[in-house]
């Protein structure tokens, strides 16, 4: 019988990591040496090319993992402790045990855990960039219950392929995915002002936010803030985030002025940062009754009028209501997600274009992430490139901009290939020039660098 999550206040995430083709924000954070991480794994000089699996007890009380088995087709790997105790809050991560570059069931077998090297029957799968099918299985079992949770997003297994090897060099890293959606790759790292700061706080209090792409809080991940530059440059101060993926840093202004702020979070495959927070700050005993809410649209027009793209999350911190200003939906997870300015114009700086097989029709992009597919409610809407009786409908993608580049993420990876460039994809960053094919057409994505 097979389930989602143990109980609804354990959650259970799968990713990949990889440092030995480093790529900071997909590297599952929290690891080892993380607060509040009790970590099962390769400890001593180890490069990691491996699938994880982590639990986080957001319980109120002690749990017993009595164990933790990852299935992938034939191949049962259970390298673990038995009956660990995990203690509310806390974080367990089960990944590779041994070092070295064994493929297939007998090297995962002997703790080298390389899981996207594993084809069916347990065969080495290393450089074979043909989707297998193979959904990875994990089976967890607590305080004497025992739950069978598919992955299907394939996260363990990178999509079903070695995709270290597709092409090779590919960075294999997945940043931590609740078991059972589609992969999240990357994380985002924002940070903001309190939502009870004021401007010209001698004591201000900040707070960073850590999620993967899909917006799921990272619990116990270290976050390091730094002021670098204002009165106050070089103060220093780490938090951990909590269950909602939140860390606060409140220091003692020295001076008044404004305070250049940043956070960053650091693991095996490097370091990450937040966008940079400038802070309106006092002498000890001054204040202003002027609130975070007057500070937030000075900062959006002072953007408007640079004429920039928003390239940043600000997350309403401890808002009353809970209330998501995009959408009233997402009680914890409130957020504005600022793709461009508002009044200005989005920066296009790339295309996406259907050459085939219909009428050519070429689409901007450069403001909100976009929606592929073949249904009206999506923003690129390919349904009249179908006839009638075509079954190949399916298929669905989003394209989004992040730190400069696109990526596309095929949002329905289980049911109907997303091909770009002659390869089956979960998500690629897409290169000027990259062929995309779904379902009967076929589009074409170009950047500003050519199609100037």
């Amino acid at each position: 019988m097979f389930a989602q999550t143990p109980t609804p206040d354990i959650q259970v995430f799968v990713g990949y990591a990889d440092n030995s083709r480093p790529r900071p924000d997909n590297f599952p954070t929290p690891w080892s040496g993380s607060p509040n991480v009790v970590f099962e794994g390769c400890s001593s000089n180890c490069s990691f090319d491996a699938g994880a699996v982590m639990l986080f007890n957001n319980t109120p009380a002690t749990v017993t993992i009595n164990s933790v088995e990852i299935d992938m087709d034939t191949c049962a790997l259970n390298l673990w402790p038995r009956d660990m105790s995990l203690s509310s809050g806390q974080n367990l991560i089960v990944t590779q045990t041994a070092g070295g570059g064994t493929a297939g069931c007998i090297g995962a077998m002997a703790g080298q855990m390389d899981t996207s090297d594993i084809g069916p029957g347990g065969v080495s799968y290393a450089g074979n960039c043909n989707p297998n099918g193979i959904i990875p299985v994990v089976k967890v079992t607590i305080d004497g219950n025992t739950s069978v949770l598919l992955d299907k997003g394939q996260v363990l297994n990178t999509g079903g392929f070695d995709k270290g090897g597709c092409p090779n060099g590919t960075n294999e890293s997945i940043q931590w995915t609740l078991v059972g959606g589609l992969a999240c790759p990357g994380a985002v790292l924002s940070l903001a002002a309190s939502s009870d700061a004021e401007s010209g706080d001698s004591t201000p209090t900040v707070q960073a936010t850590l999620a993967n792409n899909c917006e799921t809080p990272l619990p116990n991940a270290k976050v390091d803030f730094s002021v670098l530059s204002g009165p106050n440059a070089g103060f220093k101060g780490s938090a951990t985030t909590d269950s909602s993926g939140r860390a606060n840093f409140t220091y003692q202004s020295s001076a008044a002025g404004t305070d250049l702020l940043q956070a960053a979070v650091t693991n095996p495959a490097g370091t990450f940062t937040s966008n940079n927070l400038s802070l309106q700050v006092g002498r000890p005993g001054e204040g202003s009754s002027i609130l975070l809410p007057l500070l937030v649209a000075a900062a959006l027009v002072v953007v408007a009028v640079a004429g920039g793209t928003v390239v940043w999350r600000l997350r309403a911190i401890g808002t009353p209501s809970g209330a998501d200003f995009r959408s009233a939906s997402r009680r914890e997870q409130a957020s504005i997600f600022a793709g461009t300015t508002p009044g200005v114009a989005p920066v296009i700086d790339a295309w996406l274009e259907v050459v085939s097989p219909a009428t050519a029709a070429r689409h901007p992009l450069g403001g909100d992430p976009v929606t592929i597919g073949f249904t009206g409610d999506c923003t690129i809407d390919l349904s009249s490139n179908l006839s009638r009786d075509d079954s190949r409908a399916a298929g669905r993608a989003r394209i989004w901009k992040r730190e400069g580049r696109y990526m596309l993420h095929n949002l329905g990876a289980m049911q109907t290939p997303v091909i770009v460039n002659g390869r089956p994809v979960v998500w690629v960053v897409l290169e000027d020039g990259d062929q995309i094919q779904m379902g009967p057409c076929r589009l074409l994505f170009t950047s500003n660098e050519s199609a100037a």
